[in-house]
């Protein structure tokens, strides 16, 4: 018991170093490349943190648990949507781009009804059992290529675009105040070192 106990401490600890530094590996990507912290976000932090849900359903499936694999995958996405960006939303508000809310959001709303087509076979097709079978693995599969296609598009779009570092009004702001404006973004946009951003990733 007080082992099991002390586990599950030492893995919330690890599981909040490693998103913290996750994160910060991800964002030095992101201003090193000039790509949008959401392109880094639905791809390296998205990857990252879905790689555990990855080796429960890896090693569930391999014993014969494969509900157990479903069930983590649904529940970790009703888990996010609703309580993390519930409690984000409350926090602080969200701005939705136009990219997410005419692509992105359309395409969470596709792979759910793509699954839910793939696991309600006897509604679908009036079989006497649901089940996602190879077929369906292939279908989703597909999904996924053509949803990184199109996030490694958009990243090709994003770092192709100038990225100005001056107020378009710099010239109606006292001089003290646009020093101080450009150390304060300098600052925040301050780079790791290419090795230790990947050690962040990878180890977050």
């Amino acid at each position: 018991m007080f082992h099991d106990i002390l586990f599950l401490i030492l893995g919330l600890v690890l599981i909040i170093a490693g998103g913290n530094y996750l994160t910060d590996g991800a964002v030095s990507v992101a201003k090193r490349f000039g790509i949008s912290s959401l392109v880094i976000g639905l791809t390296i932090v998205a990857f990252g943190s879905s790689t555990p849900d990855f080796v429960v359903c890896f090693i569930s499936t391999l014993s014969g648990k494969s509900e157990l694999a479903l069930g983590d995958v649904l529940g970790a996405n009703i888990f996010d949507i609703t309580l993390i960006i519930g409690i984000i939303a409350m926090i602080a508000p969200v701005r939705i781009s136009s990219e997410m809310a005419f692509k992105d959001l359309p395409m969470l709303a596709l792979s759910s009804i793509a699954l839910f087509i793939c696991g309600d076979d006897r509604i679908v097709d009036g079989t006497n059992v649901n089940i996602v079978n190879r077929t369906d693995g292939l279908m989703l599969l597909s999904l996924f290529v053509i949803f990184m296609c199109y996030t490694m598009e958009m990243a090709r779009s994003h770092s192709t675009k100038p990225i100005s570092t001056r107020p378009k009004t710099a010239a109606a702001i006292p001089h003290h105040s646009v020093e101080k404006a450009e150390a304060t973004e300098a600052d925040n946009t301050r780079q790791m070192k290419p090795w230790l951003a990947a050690v962040c990733i990878v180890g977050g």
